[in-house]
């Protein structure tokens, strides 16, 4: 019978213990705050998506060429469905940090909406786990983080970040006012959560598809990938 490549890819390249444990600190800090300081919950998110920058920044290439994947691409010849389950598996223990940190959320104020549920953070998640996945996928293990983080560092050396939230509109009234707020997005997503409930439905949209294409090129990495058999 073929190993499922979710099982598969967790047991040969899932978190580690090590990044579960730094997962379980982070829910328990932020009970912590959710209990005693609940206007500081929004450090939690911070931390979270910091994290899930480089959890998801698993690269692919190194242990293709340990020969680690063999047994999945032979019992799974399709490497969109390998994609797609390291996809998964890569961003797996950020998704779960984040829906048990809802939980706790939902907890402290159980009638209204967990601030890690609403649209513009879950796009959040979700577009900047999968580009760090992607780029990754691309040019290795933690290039993904790596790139961005050294990205926004020189913009805000530069003096840019500064204009670009300045440029960023979360509800745009116009289309060039919209390409200047998505492409201020797209390279800076933290912004999407300075007012969460007040971006459009149009701007999520536009994000959403920056993120299925995002998949779509670190897939496209992941199948095209051919690498010589090394010693691990």
């Amino acid at each position: 019978m073929r190993p499922s490549p979710i099982r598969f890819l967790f047991v040969v390249a899932g978190p580690s213990w090590g990044t579960w444990t730094v997962a379980a600190v982070l829910v328990g800090y932020g009970a912590y705050l959710e209990w005693l300081a609940p206007a500081a919950f929004g450090q939690v998110l911070a931390i979270a998506i910091f994290l899930q920058l480089f959890a998801a920044s698993t690269g692919f290439r190194a242990r293709l060429r340990s020969g680690h994947f063999d047994p999945l691409l032979v019992a799974w010849p399709s490497r969109w469905k390998v994609a797609g389950a390291h996809w998964m598996v890569s961003n797996a223990a950020g998704w779960v940090v984040w829906l048990v940190l809802a939980t706790v959320e939902l907890f402290g104020h159980p009638r209204q909406l967990p601030s890690t549920l609403v649209p513009a953070t879950v796009v959040l998640l979700v577009y900047t786990s999968t580009v760090g996945w992607a780029l990754s996928a691309v040019f290795g293990r933690l290039s993904g983080a790596l790139i961005w983080l050294t990205t926004i560092f020189a913009l805000n050396v530069m003096g840019t970040l500064a204009t670009l939230r300045a440029s960023f509109i979360a509800h745009p009234p116009s289309a060039g006012d919209m390409a200047r707020s998505i492409l201020t997005a797209l390279a800076v997503p933290p912004f999407l959560v300075i007012d969460p409930g007040g971006v459009s439905g149009a701007m999520l949209t536009l994000m959403g598809a920056a993120t299925a294409l995002a998949w779509i090129l670190g897939a496209s990495a992941i199948r095209l990938s051919e690498a010589a058999l090394v010693q691990p």
